[in-house]
């Protein structure tokens, strides 16, 4: 009977140390690193055309892509004189759509001929990433 509790003992020490060991071990693996976002970029900011005439519309394009496959959203933003379609604000946030069209103002209250349109792309985790692009407007009516 001594003999098997002294069994026993041996074992379940034997038992402590393989639990130790593994703890030890499991401690010294790295952690999972944590998810981190990577931001979209825009590969391209297309109008067209890029010169106009008062009051003419045109069209901004954003190419832009997420590595992460996250879904996209465009905020559009002008230089003041130009109007987007659809708003009389000089800016558009949270837009599904990649494209917008803008008209050119009107001759008489255009002191400048270059004017600019900004576009964010924003992914719904906090990156993004802005561009700018520059359309003329002639003087001259044809």
């Amino acid at each position: 009977m001594h003999y098997l509790l002294g069994l026993m003992k041996k074992m379940k020490r034997y038992i402590q140390l393989i639990i130790i060991t593994l703890l030890i071990i499991k401690c010294n693996e790295e952690t999972p690193t944590q998810y981190q976002n990577n931001s979209p970029e825009i590969l391209s900011l297309n109008i067209f055309p890029s010169h106009v005439h008062p009051k003419d519309s045109f069209f901004v394009f954003c190419d832009a892509i997420d590595p992460d496959g996250d879904t996209l959203v465009y905020d559009w933003l002008q230089s003041g004189l130009l109007k987007i379609k659809g708003t009389d604000w000089p800016y558009l946030y949270h837009q599904s759509e990649n494209f917008q069209v803008f008209f050119a103002p009107d001759t008489i209250y255009a002191q400048l001929d270059t004017f600019w349109v900004k576009c964010g792309v924003r992914d719904v985790k906090g990156g993004g990433d802005i561009e700018l692009v520059y359309v003329y407007v002639s003087k001259e009516i044809e």
